[in-house]
This record gives structure tokens, sequence and C-alpha cells, in this order.
């Protein structure tokens, strides 16, 4: 019983590879259509079969295209899937570009630059509050108004030389500021130094005449000279030589000293802007009003400013963040891509060719559409490392992989970059520097 059964089960392992050999051998003389289908419901055969192989007997060819088969289906869905996440997160940020041309266009009207904060313009009202009256007559030719080289101030630079600034006063910088071109001021650039140096010789203990040599410096961009001045001119100084930290601590000196003075705290308002302390520059903008009622249009400039610009900052700033969020998901989307390739190419290598196939008999009812697709060529080799050009129809699958061209999404992304940097470049003004997206409207 043991023998027969152990002879039949034999048998039955011979059969089988008999009928595998039969079905090899036989490859050669049959029609190469391997991949039929249902179609209206009738069984027709593949034109485009990633199993319609050059070599039809080659059994481990065969299998390995459905090896790759899979292999590719499972990188499909996975595009797919970020595809329709980077699409996603495109039409959002999208939403927000389209809504830049309602953000900037207050623009225009309440831009502020850097040096609109960090600098104390002259106007006739202040040279009347200082009682100074320019005059265009010519003097004499005198040296220039250095305030050291005259009387002492009502305070003491010692109560500032821990401050870095004043350690590095020799190494000080600063723009030179216009704040003498002013047809309104009707002062003589030529005679406004010898003015200043006479009056100073004469008055040595008089801070108007150092605080209106401290302007002339300023306008000459000589920061040296300028910083041997009264308070608020000096805090002034350190504002726009970028030692903006220091500059508060000499213009509160300035305000404490004066606590009366309009100037004094209109400074301190700017100082605290620019330091992105809103909640004590807005309480200091109210404190100069109440001293002086004629810089009410200049406080709603500046707040109708900073709510124009929290709303585009905010906007561009969400822009990065949503462009941060696509990059990942693109470099992922750009690897499984190229993965999708070269597994592609694999189970190419072993087909034959779509335009190959357009001549087979087998397809004849079948390959009108193939005509229909683009062909794509490439490089390729030989065994000798000989490089040939190589044309084909496009297959199903490269026809399905146009829809997911990584070129123009990363041409997207770099649109969307420069986009958002131009705008930061040229539209920001002194927003670059204050955290004006943090401001909370009450």
């Amino acid at each position: 019983m043991r023998c027969y059964l152990y002879y039949n089960i034999k048998m039955m392992q011979i059969a089988k590879l008999v009928t595998v050999c039969f079905i090899i051998n036989c490859l050669p003389s049959c029609q190469s259509v391997t991949h039929w289908i249902q179609s209206n419901e009738l069984i027709i055969p593949l034109l485009s079969s990633p199993y319609y192989l050059k070599n039809s007997h080659d059994l481990v060819a065969f299998l390995n295209q459905s090896v790759y088969k899979k292999k590719l289906d499972d990188l499909m869905k996975e595009l797919i899937l970020i595809k329709s996440n980077l699409t996603q997160k495109m039409n959002r940020l999208d939403l927000f570009s389209n809504e830049l041309p309602n953000k900037i266009s207050c623009i225009p009207e309440f831009f502020i630059d850097e040096s609109d904060l960090s600098m104390n313009q002259l106007s006739k009202t202040y040279l009347n509050r200082i009682n100074f009256k320019p005059t265009s007559e010519k003097v004499s030719k005198t040296p220039q108004p250095k305030c050291s080289e005259f009387g002492v101030l009502d305070f003491s630079f010692g109560l500032f030389e821990h401050l870095e600034s004043m350690k590095k006063r020799h190494k000080l910088k600063m723009e030179a500021e216009g704040i003498f071109g002013s047809k309104e001021l009707g002062i003589s650039n030529s005679n406004f130094p010898h003015i200043m140096y006479t009056s100073l010789k004469s008055n040595p203990l008089s801070w108007k005449f150092y605080l209106l040599s401290s302007f002339y410096w300023r306008f000459k961009g000589n920061a040296k000279e300028a910083i041997d001045i009264p308070l608020l001119s000096l805090g002034t100084i350190l504002q726009r030589s970028n030692f903006i930290n220091d500059s508060v601590v000499v213009i509160k000196a300035a305000v404490d000293h004066a606590p009366n003075v309009a100037e004094n705290f209109w400074s301190l308002c700017n100082v605290y802007l620019m330091l992105s302390q809103f909640n004590k520059s807005l309480e200091c903008f109210h404190k100069v009003e109440q001293l002086d009622s004629a810089y009410s249009v200049k406080v709603d400039f500046i707040k109708k400013s900073i709510s124009c610009f929290r709303d585009l900052k905010i906007t561009l700033i969400t822009m990065e963040n949503s462009l941060d969020e696509i990059l990942p998901g693109l470099e992922r989307y750009g690897a499984l891509k190229k993965e999708f390739e070269e597994y592609h190419e694999k189970l190419e290598r072993e087909q034959v060719p779509l335009k190959t196939r357009y001549f087979d008999e087998n397809f004849e009812e079948h390959k009108n559409h193939l005509i229909q697709r683009s062909q794509i060529c490439s490089t390729r080799f030989k065994e000798n490392d000989e490089p040939i050009l190589f044309c084909d129809f496009l297959s199903d699958i490269q026809l399905v992989m146009q829809d997911f061209a990584l070129d123009i999404l990363n041409n997207y992304v770099e649109l969307k970059k420069e986009l958002i940097a131009t705008y930061k470049i040229n539209s920001l003004g002194i927003y670059k520097k204050i955290f004006v997206e943090n401001y909370s409207e009450q």
C-alpha cells in the first residue's frame, strides 16, 4: 500500500514537470499573446501587456515581470496619495497668493522705512520751540562746531560708559541724514556750521546749540562727533548705529530728564516699536498725543501702518510655512518617482517594444489607438557600452505618469519662493526687522 501511494505521488510530480516543459517548449510555436482581458463581453489580447516578452520561452523573465509590475503598482498608489496631498497644500497656498493683491494695496500709503523711525526730523515748529531763527546771511569762515571742545552739559556721559556702544564710540558708523535739504527750514548748508561754532563759543552752556550742532554732524554722517551732544540726539545716533538696546537706555534718560518734551517720548515710542514691544510703544504714543496734539496725525499713521503690514506679513509667513510643509512631500515624491523609473526600465527591458507589436498580426484589430500615443526617446547602452537612441510609444504606465511631472512641481515651488522673497525684500520696509505679525489688535 505504501509503495503504491509513493508511486502515485511520484507520477503526479512527473506529470506536473512534463506539463511545464510542454508549455515552455510549445511557446515558440504558439502565438506570442500571453495576456488577455475582457472587453465588451469579449476576450481580447492586451496589446500593452508587460508579459509580451522578447524571449517568450524565458520563464524567469516572465515571473520577474510580475514582481516588477506589483512593485510599480505599489509605487503608483503611494505617488497618487502624495500627489493628492501636495495638490491640497498647493491649492491652499494659491488661496493666500490670490489674497496678496488686496494685502499690498495699503503699502504705498503706509510704507515706513527704517530711517523714518530712527531720525528726529527738524521742523519749523521745532526750531521755533527752541527759539532758533535760521539766517542766510554770509558769515566769516570759522572752524566746524565740535561739541567736545566747548562747555559741559547738564548730565554726565559717565552714566553711560557701561554701554557697549559707548565703549566702541570711536567705531560708531551711521548713514548721513538728509535733514538740511528742506526749503521750509531756511537753513543754509554753508552758513550753518559757522553759526553753530559762533553760538557755542558765545553760549557754551546752551543745550539747544549742542542739539543743533548734532543735527549738523548727523547730516554729515559723522557719528563720532555727533555723540557729544544732548541725550535725545545721542539716543537717536545709537539707534541709527544699530545699538538699539543702548539707545533705549539713553532715550529713557532723556525722557526722565525732560518728561514734558513730546520729542523725547516720540523717539522712545519709535525705539519700542523697533524692538517689537507694541504695548509699550502704543502707551508711549498715547502720551505723545497728550503732550502735543500735533502728533496725532503721525500716531494715527503709524497705527494704520502696523495694521496694514501685520496682515501682509502674516500672509507671507503663512505662505512660507505652507511651502515648508510641501517640501518633504515633494522630496519623497521625487525619490519614489526615481525608483518608479528604475523599475519601469526593468519591466521594459524584457518586453517587445510597443512599436514592434504594432506590426503583429495578432493585434490587427486592437492597435489603432496606439498610433494616437506620443513617443518617448531615451539613450540606452549596448553590452559594449555603445550608446543608442531608443524610441517607443508611451506605455500605459507612462501615460499615467505624465500627470506626475516632477519638474512642474519643482518649478511651482521655486516660483512661490521667489514671489515671497520679492515681497519681503521690496515691500516690508522696516517691518522686515519688526515682528509685527505678533501684534494683537485690541
